[in-house]
C-alpha cells in the first residue's frame, strides 16, 4: 500500500552533520580565555558564552549556530592559503600555518591562535606583493604574524575591518608576552570567497595600548559576579541581530528599564 505522507529527505540535516565532523578540535577549553577574534565583541555576549552556563544562563530556545561563513573560511584557509604560505621560500620560515600545526597562545585571560607566523624576515624594508598590489614595512622585528580571512566580494576592503585590526593586536600582544616570537607586525590576507585569486593584503603595526584594553575587557568578564551586568554593546553595532542570547539579555534589559521607570 502506498504511503500517504511524503518521504522527507532532510538535506539540511545531512549538511549540518557533515560540517560537525569538520569542526576544529581545540586542545583547551575555549571557555577559559577570551580569544583574539572575540576580544572586542559585545562584552555581555562574550560573558554569556564563557560563563553563562556556570551562572545558569542558556542560549535562546531553538537557536542554531550558523556555520556557513566559518566553514567557508576553514575550506579556504586549509585548502588554499595554508599550503600556499608554506611554500614561501627561504630565508623566511613559516610556522604554525597548517591546521594540524596551529597552536593557541595563552596570556592570562587572553588567547590567540595565529594562522601563521613568519620568522627570519631579512632586516630592512620588506614588501608584500600580490600581482600589482604592494604593501610595505620600513622596519620590523624579523617576525610577522599572519591572519587569513575569506571575505564576501561585496565587502568594502579599502582598509582592513576594525574587528580584524584589533584581533591582530591581541595576537601580537599575546605572542610577545608568552612566546619566543616577537612580532612587530601582522598581515591580514583577505581572500575573495567568489574569486579565490583576488587577494588583498594589509599590514598592521603593533599597538600595545589596544592589547592592554583587550586584557582589561577579558579580566572584567572573568571577575564579574553576574555577566548580565556587563554592558550590552551589541545594541550599538547591530550584533544583537546574530546573538544567541537575545532572550536572556532582553529580559535583563527589560528588568532594568522597568526598575528605572518605577
Amino acid at each position: 500500500m502506498a504511503q500517504t505522507e511524503p518521504f522527507v529527505i532532510d538535506i539540511a540535516a545531512a549538511f549540518d552533520a557533515y560540517v560537525k565532523t569538520q569542526e576544529k578540535v581545540w586542545k583547551q577549553s575555549r571557555d577559559l580565555t577570551v580569544g583574539a577574534s572575540e576580544a572586542f565583541d559585545c562584552l555581555r555576549k562574550i560573558g554569556l558564552r564563557k560563563r553563562g552556563k556556570e551562572q545558569g544562563y542558556a542560549v535562546d530556545d531553538g537557536y542554531v549556530m550558523p556555520w556557513g561563513a566559518t566553514h567557508r573560511g576553514n575550506l579556504i584557509e586549509n585548502g588554499l592559503a595554508a599550503p600556499a604560505l608554506a611554500m614561501i621560500p627561504k630565508p623566511i620560515e613559516v610556522h604554525h600555518v597548517t591546521q594540524s600545526e596551529q597552536i593557541t597562545f595563552i596570556h592570562g585571560k587572553n588567547s590567540a591562535t595565529p594562522d601563521g607566523i613568519m620568522t627570519s624576515v631579512p632586516a630592512g624594508p620588506v614588501v608584500f606583493q600580490y600581482r600589482d598590489k604592494k604593501v610595505s614595512i620600513d622596519e620590523h622585528s624579523g617576525c610577522i604574524g599572519i591572519e587569513i580571512k575569506s571575505i564576501d566580494p561585496r565587502t568594502d576592503i579599502r582598509e582592513e575591518k576594525a574587528k580584524h585590526h584589533v584581533q591582530t593586536q591581541v595576537g601580537m600582544g599575546v605572542a610577545n608576552a608568552v612566546t619566543e616570537f616577537n612580532p612587530s607586525h601582522w598581515i591580514i590576507i583577505y581572500i575573495n570567497a567568489s574569486f579565490l585569486d583576488d587577494i588583498t593584503i594589509f599590514v598592521i603595526e603593533s599597538d600595545p595600548k589596544i592589547y592592554k584594553a583587550a586584557q582589561n575587557r577579558a579580566n572584567l568578564i572573568y571577575s564579574c559576579e553576574d555577566v548580565l551586568k556587563l554592558p550590552p554593546e551589541g545594541k550599538f553595532d547591530g550584533g544583537c541581530d546574530y546573538c544567541e542570547f537575545t532572550q536572556v539579555c532582553g529580559v535583563a534589559e527589560y528588568s532594568k528599564w522597568a526598575a528605572a521607570a518605577t
